[in-house]
Order: C-alpha cells, then sequence, then structure tokens
C-alpha cells in the first residue's frame, strides 16, 4: 500500500521551527518598538537581559520580527485612536458624560 506525498503530510502535526521567545524579551522588545528603537540597537539592548536570564539572545531576525509586528500592531492601534479622536474633534461622537 503506497501512500502519497499529500495524504503523507496531511498526517503530520506542524512542528515549530523554533524554541518560543521568552516573554522577558518580547517584552523588552515592544517596549523598544514603542521607542522607534532601530532593529540592531534593539538586538544589542537585550544583551543585559540576556546575561541577567542566563540564556542566549533570540536572534537578529526573530528581533526584526517580533518588532515589525509590534509596530503594525501600534500602528493600527494609532488609526483608530486617531479617527475616534478626529470625530470627537468634529463632533460626530460625544462621549459618555459629556452632555
Amino acid at each position: 500500500m503506497s501512500q502519497t506525498r499529500a495524504s503523507c503530510c496531511s498526517i503530520l502535526p506542524l512542528v515549530p521551527r523554533w524554541e518560543p521567545v521568552r516573554p522577558e524579551f518580547v517584552r523588552a522588545l515592544h517596549l523598544l518598538a514603542a521607542l522607534d528603537c532601530p532593529y540592531a540597537e534593539a538586538y544589542r539592548r537585550l544583551r543585559p537581559l540576556a546575561s541577567r536570564l542566563d540564556v542566549p539572545r533570540p536572534s537578529y531576525k526573530r528581533v526584526s520580527r517580533i518588532m515589525r509586528e509590534e509596530r503594525r500592531r501600534i500602528a493600527a492601534r494609532d488609526a483608530v485612536v486617531e479617527d475616534v479622536l478626529s470625530d470627537m474633534l468634529a463632533g460626530l461622537i460625544v462621549p459618555r458624560g459629556w452632555r
């Protein structure tokens, strides 16, 4: 009984390629992304945290990916806040308790 490649691969679960990044690194990268820190600088600034935790830093590629995702999230949040504020200033939205 032979199996095709498609049927064989559909049975196997997906395995993550890398270990998850420690939450301490993720929190630090979120803060650095909010400060608009360049990727290389953020990667360098993880050194003291890595030595304190006694673990290696995430790779530069992972750092840049996390920071890109966080910057996208911040930009989306800022766009929503800007839309709400512009509607409030135009008088289209009246916050509760302002009437």
